[in-house]
C-alpha cells in the first residue's frame, strides 16, 4: 500500500515538474496552435523601470531555439502569452504597445504599419482594462496573422505578416523592449 500511494505521489510531482513557473506564474510546458504542438522556447517578466513587474511572458514554437530572428521570421504558428502582473488601463497596455513598436522599428517600418496598428489598438479597447492575472495570447499563424486572446475567448485576427513579426520583434527582435527578458525568452 506504502508503495502504491508513493507512487502516485511521484507521478503527481512528474507531472507537475514540467510546467514552468515564472515569478508566481505557472506556464504550461506545451500548447498546441491551429492543430500544431508547440514548446516552451522560454520565459521571463516584463519589468519598467526595473521594480514594476508588467507581465509574465512565454513564448512558444514548434523546437526550441536561441535565434531570435528564426523566431521572429519563421513560417510556423508561435504564441505569446502575457500574463500580467498589475492592473493596467487598456489605453495603457496600448501606449506600451506603441512605444515598443516606434523603439524597434525604422520610422518608416512604423509609418507603413499605422493601419494595422489601429487594429491592434482596436483589440486593447476590446479587452478594456486588464487585472493581475488576467492572461492575453497572441497567436501567430503560418501565413503571418496575429489572433488575440483574452481570458480564454478568442478575439479578432490582424492579417499581416510584418506586424506579426514586429510584434514578435518586441521581445526576441534587433532592439528588444529588455535586453534581460529577450535572453529569458531564447533560452531554447
Amino acid at each position: 500500500m506504502k508503495r502504491v500511494v508513493l507512487s502516485l505521489l511521484l507521478a503527481g510531482t512528474t507531472a507537475t515538474a514540467f510546467a514552468a513557473q515564472v515569478s508566481g506564474v505557472k506556464l504550461e510546458d506545451s500548447v498546441t496552435v491551429g492543430g500544431t504542438p508547440l514548446v516552451l522556447n522560454g520565459a521571463g517578466v516584463r519589468s519598467k523601470y526595473a521594480m514594476f513587474k508588467v507581465y509574465v511572458i512565454g513564448l512558444y514554437v514548434q523546437a526550441k531555439t536561441k535565434d531570435g530572428s528564426a523566431i521572429q521570421n519563421a513560417k510556423e504558428p508561435r504564441r505569446a502569452v502575457l500574463v500580467m502582473k498589475r492592473d493596467l488601463e487598456a489605453a495603457t497596455l496600448s501606449e506600451a504597445f506603441h512605444e515598443g513598436l516606434e523603439n524597434s522599428l525604422s520610422a518608416a517600418e512604423f509609418n507603413a504599419l499605422k493601419p494595422q496598428i489601429a487594429e491592434l489598438d482596436k483589440l486593447f479597447k476590446q479587452v478594456g482594462n486588464v487585472k493581475e492575472g488576467d492572461r492575453l495570447t497572441l497567436d501567430f499563424s503560418a501565413e503571418g496573422s496575429t489572433t488575440f486572446g483574452y481570458k480564454g475567448r478568442q478575439l479578432d485576427e490582424i492579417r499581416s505578416p510584418q506586424l506579426a513579426s514586429a510584434l514578435l520583434g518586441l521581445w526576441v527582435g534587433k532592439k528588444p523592449v529588455q535586453d534581460d527578458l529577450k535572453t529569458a525568452l531564447l533560452k531554447g
